[in-house]
């Protein structure tokens, strides 16, 4: 399944699908209760929450494929306006289908737009704080999320994607994550190809470490360590030190911020 298909038809979206149907045909706002039957009720608002939710999903997906540099305020802006703009006209075609002026006041068309904007400008402030109280950047979280590369593919989905290091003993690449590790039968040649696109470089013949991970060098004499987010000292050969010293490896750096992938913002 494509990533927009994942994150449209995830198990969150159909729990919100179920519990904005529910309390909507239950509740029957501006007037719905009373002028519909149940089941009417249910297919009204059922139809026009899944039909919302699946308009406001997609534009999202579009907005943050499209626009990732922005900021998270930024991105949200787009996403409720671009939503209350097209979800609109849907509101006034169900209304003029199910709905009669003398069973309830019919709301016009700047009122409808006002009302539908109202709910993305409450909800992804909550949703901004929320990731602030986690410990997160909002900015740096979008609905799309890149491939997991290949040789992470290999390992259990809970060492996360977020490669550290490789390393090669005994005819087995020790591939370490944020998460942990774990050892693969593989040629090292293979295992670094199979990285697809993570920013690194071969440190050693016997050493791959990821950009993102290097938060510190050191010398031990003559030679030159890099230190890594897992608290791994890496040897630099001196075949690859004008390689290491080109990528800026070796400036003064604390912890460089990790990607973020996989996360999901309404």
């Amino acid at each position: 399944m494509s990533p927009f298909l994942r994150y449209v038809f995830s198990p969150i979206a159909f729990g919100a699908f179920l519990a904005a149907g529910t309390l909507t045909t239950l509740a029957g706002p501006f007037g719905t209760y009373v002028s519909l039957s149940f089941p009417l009720r249910a297919a009204y608002w059922y139809g026009l929450v899944g039909c919302s939710l699946l308009i406001a999903l997609t534009i999202r997906f579009v907005v943050d494929s499209t626009f990732a540099g922005w900021g998270f305020p930024a991105r949200s802006v787009a996403t409720g306006m671009t939503f209350a703009t097209v979800f609109t006209p849907v509101v006034l075609a169900a209304n003029a289908l199910v709905l009669t002026p003398s069973d309830i006041p019919m709301l016009g068309p700047v009122q409808i737009f006002l009302v539908i904007l109202s709910v993305p400008l409450m909800i992804n402030p909550i949703i901004y704080f929320i990731y602030r109280l986690q410990g997160l950047d909002p900015n740096a979280i979008t609905t799309v999320s890149p491939p997991r590369p290949r040789l992470l593919r290999r390992l259990p989905d809970e060492l996360g994607n977020d490669l550290v290091r490789l390393a090669v003993k005994d005819h087995y690449v020790h591939v370490v994550t944020e998460k942990g590790a774990e050892r693969l039968l593989m040629r090292f040649g293979d295992a670094i190809e199979e990285v697809d696109g993570v920013p690194g470089m071969q440190v050693h013949r016997s050493h791959w470490i990821a950009f993102d991970a290097v938060i510190g060098h050191q010398t031990d004499g003559n030679r030159l360590m890099l230190r890594l987010s897992d608290g791994a000292s890496v040897p630099v050969s001196r075949n690859f030190r004008a390689d290491v010293e080109a990528a800026g490896l070796l400036a003064n750096v604390s912890r460089r911020p990790r990607r973020r992938r996989g996360r999901q913002s309404a």
